[in-house]
């Protein structure tokens, strides 16, 4: 849903998930939203010819499943990370002209994280990208 929009700025798009046939979750729905939601970010602040990475695995201590979105783009200062999670928040005004959005993505990314029983963080620094994770719990089905 992203790539379109990647591939017009000339930038890289790749994906890693380990294994091939990751465990489900459950609500499939809900964790692609926060997917997509993440990666259109990443798309966004990473300039022309910069790269992208879509990690997923299972941590089998855990047993919660791992989504990283790591990009190449402009990066969060570390003492703004805690406000990116808050409603209506936009970091610098000058990033709202060039950028535009609501400031409403991520506190919502973070909602439904937290409604499938996982959470979200991010790493970042300035001019050095940002990765943003997501973990949610991997689907166990009853057995007999």
């Amino acid at each position: 849903m992203v790539a379109e929009v990647a591939k017009r700025k000339g930038q890289q798009l790749w994906t890693s998930v380990d294994p091939p046939g990751l465990g489900q979750v459950n609500d499939r729905r809900r964790v692609q939203q926060i997917l997509i939601n993440l990666l259109n970010n990443a798309v966004k602040f990473t300039p022309e010819g910069g790269e992208i990475e879509l990690k997923a695995w299972i941590d089998r201590e855990s047993q919660m499943v791992v989504y990283s979105i790591q990009d190449t783009g402009i990066g969060i200062a570390a003492d703004d990370i805690p406000r990116i999670f808050q409603p209506f928040v936009q970091l610098d005004t000058g990033l709202t002209r060039n950028y535009g959005g609501t400031g409403l993505g991520l506190v919502l990314a973070r909602r439904m994280a937290e409604l499938c029983g996982g959470q979200i963080g991010v790493e970042s620094a300035i001019g050095q990208g940002s990765r943003f994770y997501v973990t949610v719990p991997q689907l166990t089905l009853a057995s007999d």
